[in-house]
Order: structure tokens, then C-alpha cells, then sequence
């Protein structure tokens, strides 16, 4: 008897926990401050926990947590960053093979790809789904 009660007890709270735990599916936009999209790359939320990410489209919008139903995002405290520069290899034009000339494509401040200095944050309130506006700066010339 105490066995099924228990089992009954731990479904319930599996339950509850899957089901009402208020994720939210979060969506918004990276960008420039003067207003332009940042049109490739990803971001990521993490409570110290958890990681999530959503890959930036075109216009530099995003979704987190849509991947099917019952995704989404658990309410609480993230931290945000970005992987947006790229390292990428010259090739030779005429042999078209790599020449092993690393090729650097910084097109964000690298402050913004540790979540650690990125100064990027959001608090995620169960049931609430608020567009994330970021904005990001360039790299200093």
C-alpha cells in the first residue's frame, strides 16, 4: 500500500511539474543600435541549470522553446549570450582548396558571446510570454 502511494504521489508531482509549470515559449529580435539585424547566429538562456537556444533568422528574429508541444522555457532568472563570429579558412581560387589562412567574421562585440560579460539578462514569469528586444553593439574598429 505505502509503494502505490508513493508511486501515486511521484506521478502526481511529475504531473504537475510537466504540466503546470507555466513554460513559456519565447520569442524575439537581436539587433544593432541603429536599428539593423543581426542575421546570423544563436542565442542562449541558461539559469545555471538549463541551457536553451534559438537560431537568429534573416530579420533577426528567434524563437526559444517551440521545437513541439510542451517545449518552452521554465519560469525564472537567465542569463543571455550570442554566438555570432565565425572563424572561416581562405581558399585558394585557383586550387580551391584551403589554404589554412584563418579568416576571422567578428560581427558582434565579443563581450556579448560570455554570459559572464555579455550583461545580458531577462526573468521568465510562468504563463508570460514577452518579446526579448536585444540589442547588441559591434566590435570596436
Amino acid at each position: 500500500m505505502y509503494k502505490q502511494l508513493l508511486s501515486c504521489v511521484l506521478l502526481l508531482g511529475v504531473l504537475c511539474f510537466v504540466g503546470c509549470s507555466g513554460k513559456v515559449k519565447m520569442h524575439g529580435s537581436v539587433k544593432y543600435p541603429d536599428g539593423s539585424p543581426l542575421a546570423k547566429g544563436t542565442v542562449f538562456l541558461s539559469n545555471g541549470m538549463q541551457m536553451f537556444q534559438g537560431e537568429l533568422t534573416a530579420d533577426g528574429s528567434f524563437n526559444i522553446g517551440e521545437l513541439s508541444d510542451g517545449d518552452g522555457i521554465p519560469p525564472g532568472s537567465y542569463m543571455i549570450w550570442l554566438a555570432a563570429n565565425t572563424t572561416d579558412y581562405e581558399v585558394d581560387p585557383v586550387t580551391e582548396k584551403p589554404t589554412g589562412k584563418q579568416i576571422k567574421n567578428i560581427v558582434i562585440d565579443p563581450k556579448f558571446e560570455n554570459r559572464d560579460t555579455s550583461g545580458l539578462s531577462v526573468v521568465v514569469e510562468a504563463g508570460k510570454s514577452v518579446p526579448l528586444e536585444i540589442v547588441v553593439e559591434k566590435p570596436a574598429k
